[in-house]
């Protein structure tokens, strides 16, 4: 059996500065890209713009994982740009009717980033998490699916097409937290509409969803690596006083944090489900030591300061974990890819030779998947 290394990158806004930076280190470490080391890599929110602007077109990537960390850097302060009394005040000005950024600035950065690709011209396999408001369930965007390679079989019978979208419609969908920026309607190559906002709102962390697909697509009989980077632990308490008897209007701020916040779930299972195999790189939002002020867990912080301090922190954590990325640098580079045929021959060789159990209970007609699109 083989050996499976799969990437995930949180969400997290602004914070996406410190997957970003751990990235760059490892791609510096290898000599290489990141993304031709890995057989699918996924990312929710910030995430998905990382994995999806690190993406191989033609063997090259659209952008190093350096230059995708530098993106939230140099545009997040005009991304994040708060509104006239906010900057002159200071003050923050909830935005009750409409929402906090008119994502002009994103919009104009993410175009500039992809132009016109489209999940079917990547060289590797990309998942990008968003959140289809009509239909009410989670939409993943898949490179493969896009290029006519469907894993699910209730899937197969679609016309690719249905299933590619630009790179632009992607990372515009996974990053539309609601209520910061405009629901995003994406359409697909036949012109058909989704109405989509922030993939963290489901999966903040990918990393469950990327190993639940590569399973399907290439069997359990593998050893599947997942190297999952977070964007920073959320670690500011919400007012429990003020939300007792809260309503819709005090709850409609922190219910977001919460949302795209909550991955410790998904860390659980990860590690219930592969132990060591998954390796977690995250760090905390505390401060570390008197004068030394923590980064603000907002995702939408990005003034000077703060941009600052996520570096800092980012540069902390690669200090605090060099040996274990050195050594997964090593397992990457010594860990050559198999075409996805051979990885599913040795599933099919070894199902002969073990078959598998017969379920508890197996109906005879089993309904179609009415959940993750």
């Amino acid at each position: 059996m083989s050996i499976i290394p799969l990437l995930s990158v949180d969400g997290g806004g602004i914070r996406g500065i410190i997957p970003g930076r751990v990235l760059e280190y490892m791609e510096t470490q290898m000599g290489v890209p990141a993304q031709s080391q890995f057989y699918m890599s996924a990312g929710s929110s910030a995430g998905g713009l990382i994995v999806s602007a690190t993406s191989l077109v033609k063997g090259k990537p659209i952008m190093s994982a350096g230059q995708a960390k530098d993106l939230f850097i140099d545009e997040g302060p005009d991304i994040f740009r708060k509104g006239f009394l906010s900057r002159k005040f200071n003050i923050d000005v909830p935005n009750i009717f409409t929402t906090r950024y008119d994502g002009k600035h994103l919009d104009h950065v993410l175009r500039e980033t992809f132009g016109d690709l489209r999940l079917s011209d990547l060289d590797n396999d990309l998942m990008v998490s968003a959140y289809d408001i009509v239909r009410r369930k989670e939409k993943l965007f898949k490179s493969w699916e896009a290029q006519g390679n469907f894993t699910n079989p209730y899937d197969r019978h679609e016309d690719p097409r249905a299933k590619d979208y630009t790179l632009f419609d992607v990372t515009r969908a996974t990053s539309s937290a609601q209520a910061y920026f405009n629901v995003h309607t994406a359409q697909n190559m036949l012109g058909e509409p989704t109405h989509l906002i922030d993939g963290g709102n489901f999966a903040n962390n990918p990393a469950l969803l990327v190993y639940s697909d590569a399973v399907r697509r290439f069997g359990p009989a593998h050893q599947y690596v997942v190297f999952s980077l977070g964007t920073g632990e959320t670690e500011r308490p919400l007012d429990h006083k003020g939300l007792k008897n809260a309503g819709i209007l005090k709850w409609a701020g922190p219910t977001v944090d919460i949302n795209l916040g909550s991955m410790r779930s998904h860390d659980y299972i990860m590690r219930t489900l592969i132990g060591p195999d998954y390796m977690r790189i995250q760090t905390d939002l505390r401060p570390h030591g008197p004068g030394n002020p923590a980064p603000s867990d907002d995702f939408d912080d990005a003034s000077k300061e703060n941009i600052e301090r996520l570096q800092e922190t980012a540069e902390n954590l690669i200090k605090s974990e060099r040996h274990r990325l050195d050594c997964f640098a090593e397992f990457l580079l010594a860990n050559k890819l198999k075409p996805q045929d051979e990885l599913i021959a040795e599933q099919q060789e070894y199902d002969r030779k073990h078959p598998p159990r017969a379920p508890a209970c197996e109906p005879h007609e089993l309904p179609g998947p009415d959940g993750i699109a």
